[in-house]
């Protein structure tokens, strides 16, 4: 007996998500960088925080630029959470 379906149905046809999927391998290919580099990043941004604590927060300027690292720090934190060094 002869079918008119195929054994192995087309997945985006079935499944809306299989289109999204490869959409985001797209997307995937530019964000591996930017998780890895805000990885990074997260990591080396403490060692800012030293000469700041260590001179004191006493200039609107040291202030403010030590508000900007804690908010950076925490954008590298975020972004580079997805990140897994050695793949």
């Amino acid at each position: 007996m002869s079918t008119t379906t195929p054994s192995t149905p087309d997945p985006s046809a079935t499944d809306p998500s299989a289109t999204d999927l490869r959409s985001r391998l797209g997307l995937e290919t530019i964000l591996k960088p930017v998780r890895a580099t805000s990885f990074y990043a997260a990591l080396a941004l403490p060692l800012a925080y030293v000469p700041l604590l260590v001179s004191g927060l006493e200039t609107v300027s040291q202030t403010t630029t030590f508000a900007l690292l804690l908010g950076l720090h925490v954008l590298a934190l975020a972004a580079g959470h997805g990140h897994h060094p050695g793949e």
